[in-house]
């Protein structure tokens, strides 16, 4: 089996949430009309003035910022999700989306934190951090290798011939029988370690180092299938027998039982006091999204401060901030 040893330097500077470079430049991106440095993410992305280790930080709005693709080092900073439906995220609940972006070559070590993607996510360089971001198909290819997947709300992932990649707390929501494809796809050809998701749909798993994940589908729905390519599975709950019962792993465990299910479309995968999932993980760690050392953020608020709550009354302003 491929082992991950960068990939934890990887974990180390993401969890951070902030840009490789505090000294580069920083540029506001608003197409709402509000002033801004640009209003186009895309003439952002390739503006001269925008330098290598810049950051991009894309504000809330109604509407699309369009069709992106990155090809040099930035940093891409949007409001989170799901912002109206958990309390004290943002002052303002309009996410900031994008239609489709690709990180091409040349932006080794980009990020992407707090954006909401409505189509493709595609990685085609190296080190390229995703973190707390919605997401609907993701694509991950040779040469694109060495990846960090954290904290996000994924429809389906996809990853060929790519190899020591960290997809660590993430929610995959596809949830159709295997007729309708999988929610995590891992070819082959890619290794990674693979820790604390929650996975709605089919799996298809190669050359990883998996535990401390939860599956929900089930056998009477048709998408508890879980396909093993030399991977080392262990300390895993699911709903149906994906897992079976060795290496500490538990079958066929109500998900009732397990979380929530109340809330928000993510928060509901809380877990329930009592919970099968809770200490079931490696070293005692709580099985799902919550557990581990990098857990899930509700709404993928970006590490930074937020403003929750503007109020007026008179001449007095009340503004609430509180740091993510």
């Amino acid at each position: 089996m491929k082992h991950l040893l960068s990939a934890f330097l990887i974990i180390t500077s993401a969890s951070l949430g902030l840009p490789p470079d505090s000294m580069a430049g920083k540029w506001r991106v608003n197409n709402t009309g509000i002033p801004a440095d640009f209003t186009s993410l895309q003439t952002a992305a390739t503006s001269l003035t925008v330098g290598s280790n810049d950051t991009l930080y894309v504000e809330s709005s109604m509407f699309s910022y369009g069709t992106v693709t990155v090809m040099k080092r930035l940093t891409l900073i949007g409001p989170g999700y799901f912002l109206g439906q958990n309390p004290e995220t943002q002052a303002s609940v309009a996410p900031a989306m994008i239609d489709n972006i690709t990180f091409s070559e040349n932006c080794n070590g980009s990020m992407m934190t707090g954006m909401t993607v409505l189509g493709s996510t595609t990685l085609q360089d190296t080190g390229i951090v995703l973190i707390r971001n919605k997401l609907n198909n993701v694509s991950v290819s040779f040469p694109s290798l060495q990846n960090y997947i954290g904290q996000n709300y994924i429809r389906s992932l996809y990853m060929y011939a790519s190899d020591w990649n960290a997809v660590y707390n993430n929610i995959f929501a596809l949830d159709t029988p295997l007729s309708g494809g999988y929610c995590f796809n891992m070819n082959e050809t890619s290794s990674g370690t693979v820790r604390n998701n929650i996975f709605c749909g089919c799996q298809y798993i190669s050359d990883c180092i998996y535990e401390n994940n939860i599956a929900t589908g089930t056998a009477a729905a048709g998408n508890d299938v879980l396909t093993n390519h030399n991977s080392s599975v262990s300390h895993n709950i699911g709903a149906s027998n994906q897992y079976g019962t060795s290496n500490n792993n538990q079958a066929n465990i109500d998900m009732a039982t397990v979380f929530t299910g109340t809330g928000s479309d993510d928060g509901k995968y809380s877990l329930l006091p009592g919970s099968s999932a809770a200490g079931a993980g490696v070293n005692g760690e709580d099985c799902g999204i919550f557990g581990g050392g990098s857990p899930y953020v509700l709404s993928g608020l970006p590490n930074l401060p937020a403003v929750w709550h503007v109020g007026i009354s008179g001449d007095q302003v009340t503004v609430k901030v509180k740091s993510n």
